[in-house]
């Protein structure tokens, strides 16, 4: 009976409240205030622990950047030589990619990321306002050294890729070369750097990958652990497909050697926090429309030839965007 009550109670059903052992009215009043109370706490509650689901990784992340980190560790102990380790490749090779980089950028807010000793720095615009950061304070270092030689305004910041602290949509364009090679998890470092783009903004990335060539690629694997000991990269990233899970379109792919050095432009999918700022009626027709045609919230690309090996940036092989935003 005393259980009976009390749920009944707690259901606020005055009626059957009421029949079972009499209980006033007045106290169902207040029993009902505080389940409407703890009603509302309740959802505030789960919220609240949505809130911190949701971001549990990345809060791990920034955890995981102020304390040891052993890519840190790493860059820090070949901050001293590591030009000179890379001096060959970078006059065979590098040196004449950069500026593909550099011809590309577009907007006056632009991020830099893994600056390193500032290899890239040689080759800034000068119109625009460059952050450039990097997870390694010796490379930093030398970095600054560089700036001050050039006299240019750039600002140098300390931070990890996976957890950047800088509010959303906020550069235009976001490069990086040869960096997502050593990234401990690319897929959360993409996903950051999609989250600090705008969405009309863009990713420029210059990076080596597995190649294609399945000989190769197993070849690439074995000489992997060797080559991170050694430098601190991945060889056999496969890179376009990180991309493309952290949230990106690739709008352009062109491959400078081979399959393996390729340059990446792409630009942030739609998604449904993107499409919360558009008017409703074109947001409604937006998801109806890509529902249709089974198309993700990122724009539709058409393809001009059917092959993207070629290398060729103005004509096979290039994807853009039609009607890019309503």
């Amino acid at each position: 009976m005393h259980l009976r009550k009390f749920f009944a109670v707690i259901r606020a059903d005055h009626d059957q409240a009421m029949r079972i052992n009499g209980c006033k009215p007045v106290v169902i009043y207040y029993i009902q205030r505080v389940r409407v109370m703890l009603e509302i706490s309740w959802a505030f509650g789960m919220r609240f622990a949505f809130h911190c689901r949701k971001n549990h990784k990345r809060c791990k992340l920034m955890r995981r950047s102020t304390g040891h980190n052993p890519t840190r560790k790493r860059y820090n102990r070949i901050a001293f030589f590591y030009d000179l380790m890379d001096a060959p490749l970078e006059h065979l090779r590098f040196a004449s990619w950069r500026p593909m980089v550099r011809d590309r950028i577009k907007g006056g807010n632009v991020l830099e990321v893994g600056v390193g000793t500032g290899k890239n720095l040689d080759y800034y615009p000068d119109d625009i306002k460059i952050t450039a950061v990097d997870l390694s304070p010796r490379m930093l270092k030398r970095a600054q050294k560089r700036v001050g030689l050039l006299g240019l305004d750039v600002r140098l910041l300390e931070m990890d890729v996976q957890c950047l602290a800088f509010p959303d949509n906020y550069f235009d364009t976001i490069f990086a070369t040869f960096v997502f090679c050593s990234v401990p998890d690319p897929v959360q470092g993409l996903r950051e750097l999609r989250r600090v783009c705008k969405p009309d903004g863009q990713l420029l990335l210059l990076e080596h990958v597995r190649p294609t060539n399945e000989s190769l690629g197993i070849l690439f694997d074995v000489l992997n652990p060797i080559v991170v000991r050694m430098m601190g990269a991945n060889i056999n990233r496969r890179t376009v497909d990180n991309i493309k899970k952290a949230g990106w379109h690739i709008q352009t792919e062109q491959n400078l050697s081979s399959d393996v050095v390729r340059l990446i432009e792409a630009r942030p999918r739609m998604t449904n926090h993107d499409l919360k700022g558009r008017n409703p009626t074109n947001r409604i027709i937006w998801v109806f429309v890509q529902t249709l045609f089974n198309w993700p919230y990122g724009l539709p690309k058409t393809k001009n030839h059917a092959s993207t090996d070629t290398g060729n940036t103005s004509g096979s092989g290039e994807y853009r965007y039609r009607n890019q935003y309503l």
